[in-house]
């Protein structure tokens, strides 16, 4: 993701270590982690393209948590009126079999 985010900018990078976490996934850390190399010209750029993108994922992530709580609820709510609807429909049956029932 980081590559490609950079290339898409024209920025020419390198990405080394990238497997050491599948590998040593205990100790995934132990050579310093995933490192990414670009050209000293371009340094800065790289950097605030990538912050750029953490603060978009982040906020992204959150709008997705958001849409989930407001599903959850919607489904609740309609979990409930499904649960009040059939109570009245019940309530109206036994109204109409006593009316029946006495008459």
């Amino acid at each position: 993701m980081i590559e490609s985010i950079l290339n898409s900018r024209n920025i020419e990078c390198v990405i080394k270590d990238e497997h050491s976490f599948g590998i040593y996934w205990t100790d995934w850390n132990i050579f310093g982690g995933v490192k990414v190399q670009v050209r000293e010209s371009k340094a800065r750029l790289a950097v605030r393209l990538l912050q750029v993108e953490e603060k978009q994922t982040r906020s992204s992530r959150k709008e997705r948590q958001l849409f989930k709580k407001m599903r959850q609820n919607f489904n609740r709510r309609v979990d409930l009126t499904n649960i009040v609807l059939l109570a009245l429909v019940l309530v109206v049956m036994v109204l109409t079999a006593m009316v029946v029932f006495f008459l």
